[in-house]
């Protein structure tokens, strides 16, 4: 995203999406074309990319998307139980940012 919010098309590759050496290929032709490491990475749970990430812009911060951390948690939870913990988690509001490392 940038500075301004709005967001933008950095790069598009084929690769497999849980494979490390995919995500560092994809990230170091940007790194190669000029990109500057980002401050803030926010991703899924694939742990390929979060290694990829580390090996080329070992600065750039990690933030786990909360989108996905709530698929997570509903998809552990009986089916009858998903309506009451989404109303927990809207009534929650956004989360605050927790970036790690």
């Amino acid at each position: 995203m940038r500075a301004d919010g709005r967001k933008e098309l950095i790069a598009l590759d084929d690769g497999y999406r849980e494979a490390t050496e995919s995500w560092a290929d994809l990230l170091r032709d940007c790194k190669r074309r000029g990109m500057r490491a980002p401050v803030l990475a926010i991703g899924d749970g694939a742990l390929g990319f979060w290694g990829a990430l580390r090996e080329v812009f070992p600065e750039t911060k990690e933030q786990r998307c909360w989108f996905h951390k709530i698929a997570n948690v509903l998809a552990a939870l009986p089916k009858s139980a998903h309506p009451a913990r989404r109303r927990r988690s809207q009534r929650s509001g956004t989360p605050r940012t927790n970036a790690t490392r």
